[in-house]
């Protein structure tokens, strides 16, 4: 069936129970989305991801694919921990998410990235925008999304 999603849990490790546990402060609003993106930068940074999922990356490299590690596929929300593998000089075209928080970290390589404010709604499929960053993402850079925060963006893999 295409399309079709199922639950995986394949890195089960302390890092992965804090991350779980941050969404669900999330869920119970126990934590605003502000909140829980710089705690989930702070499990990335003290969790020695490198150390956890190095050998992950390499075969995400390797294979030339993607990876995921987690996802939970609930009724009132949906979540996935992925290694995304992006072969060099190609992009992901600019797009926008509704309804969406994400944390994206850069494992490995470079990835030129344009990140921009979505303002307002002008039609049914237009938006207003105001560009907020426009560089190159280097190895242990981060990229943070929310609903109305550098929601809409565009990147490519330069290595």
């Amino acid at each position: 069936m295409s399309g079709f999603r199922t639950d995986v849990r394949d890195w089960k490790s302390p890092t992965m129970r804090e991350i779980r546990s941050l969404i669900s402060r999330l869920g119970r609003r126990q934590l605003t989305v502000p909140e829980f993106q710089k705690e989930v930068l702070r499990v990335y940074r003290e969790g020695d991801l490198w150390g956890q999922l190095g050998a992950w990356v390499d075969e995400c490299i390797a294979k030339k694919q993607d990876r995921i590690l987690w996802r939970e596929i609930k009724a009132t929300r949906n979540f996935t921990l992925q290694l995304l593998y992006m072969a060099p000089n190609t992009a992901h075209p600019p797009h926008y998410h509704f309804n969406h928080v994400s944390t994206q970290l850069m494992m490995a390589g470079r990835m030129r990235a344009r990140e921009y404010e979505r303002i307002a709604r002008m039609t049914e499929d237009s938006v207003t925008l105001v560009p907020v960053y426009d560089g190159v993402h280097e190895v242990g850079d981060t990229m943070q999304t929310a609903e109305f925060h550098r929601n809409v963006h565009w990147f490519a893999a330069k290595t």
